[in-house]
């Protein structure tokens, strides 16, 4: 087995450890659509049931996962990225099966008679230069301790809505960094190298949200801020890699209904039966801004699309706050222990708390009402209490709303108000 695939059987080990699940072997698919979502949820990079499949070895697959897939699975295990990940996982030394050639008896070497002397001075030669050159090593190749000054990171949007290219200005010039990266939001993967000594670069973001932007020096953050990017207004996309779809305003508003229909999906030429293909409706930016300790959001949604292999009609309503989110699931009753609430930087899973009231008959329109005032949440689903609890620290100001749906779903009555 080459080291490669032996790290990433280490790696997913690691994976099976962290989620308490029990052994791959008797995985269910599932299974391994909960564990696609518990990784964008972490990392913001969206791999499919089908190619966890192909890495677990579910599915025949001759090939080996590039590297955002590699990068995306070390930090879901913990890690900065693949590269940290092997760093950090020596392999064992390999070993031979009895009857490899390391291990047949090899024919002897006829021996060279040397003068001890000569032999002696030839010996204490060799461990000289043997030692010049270890101390040379260790000179050369210990980190360097990491220094920096009058530091500077800025960025602009330079249009509204999506997409929007954004303008960053940066000052690294003033360090020892061996590299300098300007990094999107919390996803790694999302990393450029830019030029030490310049001063601007630009990248473009695809989806509305609240992002945190971060200028890396090596492999340390030494400066952030939070960016913006709106929806400008109502705003509906199909989350496809590498670009959304987008539908305008225009397209998915009509008589106090927000949605995207199966057949608007259907004329992009996409597959909603893969089982695999998020909407979303965003309401995100513009003149939205509240105190993410006391406000109120409720909305009414249903799902609007079955399928065999879309039998739970999963759904979620994603609250953007400046400090992080809470990200509130649905679907049918019979899926609730497949569910997980999100709220800023803890995950409470369905497998292990009761979310019976996060079930929904989506023949109708369910209402879910969030409530954070006097460090307490609170989601009202249908009028019965889903959850509550303590809730600190918050999540910022809160600056909109996403309506996410595994398939195609509507949004009527969206409100949210300050308290």
């Amino acid at each position: 087995m080459k080291n490669e695939e032996l790290y990433l059987q280490n790696c997913r080990g690691l994976i099976e450890a962290q989620l308490h699940w029990g052994s791959s072997q008797y995985w269910q698919n599932q299974d391994y659509e909960n564990l696609s979502e518990l990784i964008f949820q972490k990392t913001k990079v969206s791999l499919s049931s089908t190619t966890l499949k192909r890495i677990w070895g579910k599915v025949p697959y001759r090939g080996f996962p590039n590297i955002a897939t590699l990068n995306a699975l070390a930090q879901f295990a913990g890690h900065l990225n693949w590269a940290a990940f092997v760093a950090s996982e020596p392999l064992p030394a390999t070993t031979h099966p009895p009857g490899t050639p390391s291990e047949q008896p090899q024919p002897a070497e006829p021996r060279t008679w040397v003068k001890p002397k000569l032999a002696r001075a030839w010996a204490a030669l060799a461990l000289v230069t043997l030692g010049a050159l270890a101390a040379g090593w260790f000179f050369y190749s210990r980190p360097r301790p990491l220094r920096f000054a009058h530091v500077k990171f800025s960025s602009e949007p330079i249009a509204l809505g999506v997409p929007n290219t954004v303008v960053f200005e940066y000052d690294a010039a003033h360090s020892n960094a061996d590299s300098v990266f300007i990094q999107q939001d919390w996803d790694n993967s999302r990393r450029t190298r830019v030029d030490k000594f310049a001063k601007k670069f630009t990248s473009t973001y695809y989806s509305p949200g609240f992002f945190r932007a971060k200028l890396v020096l090596n492999d340390s953050v030494v400066c952030q801020h939070g960016l913006l990017i709106g929806s400008g207004g109502w705003l509906g996309t199909i989350d496809q890699s590498p670009r959304p779809a987008y539908f305008k305003a225009a397209e998915i508003v009509a008589n106090g209904i927000t949605g995207i229909s199966p057949e608007q999906v259907k004329a992009q030429q996409i597959d909603l039966t893969s089982g695999e293909v998020w909407t979303s409706l965003h309401q995100v930016g513009g003149q939205m801004r509240l105190p993410g300790d006391k406000f109120v959001m409720e909305a009414d949604l249903r799902h609007t699309f079955t399928a065999r292999n879309l039998v739970c009609q999963k759904s979620r309503i994603v609250l953007w706050g400046t400090d992080g989110v809470i990200s509130i699931p649905l679907s049918i009753v019979g899926c609730v222990g497949e569910l997980n609430l999100y709220l800023r930087d803890r995950q409470l899973s369905g497998k292990l708390h009761d979310f019976r009231r996060f079930g929904v008959d989506f023949q109708d329109w369910a209402n879910v009402k969030c409530t954070v005032q006097n460090q307490r949440l609170q989601i009202m689903v249908n009028g019965q209490l889903a959850y509550k609890g303590d809730f600190k620290p918050g999540i910022g100001q809160v600056v909109g709303a996403s309506f996410k749906f595994l398939g195609t779903g509507q949004v009527r009555n969206f409100t949210l108000k300050p308290l």
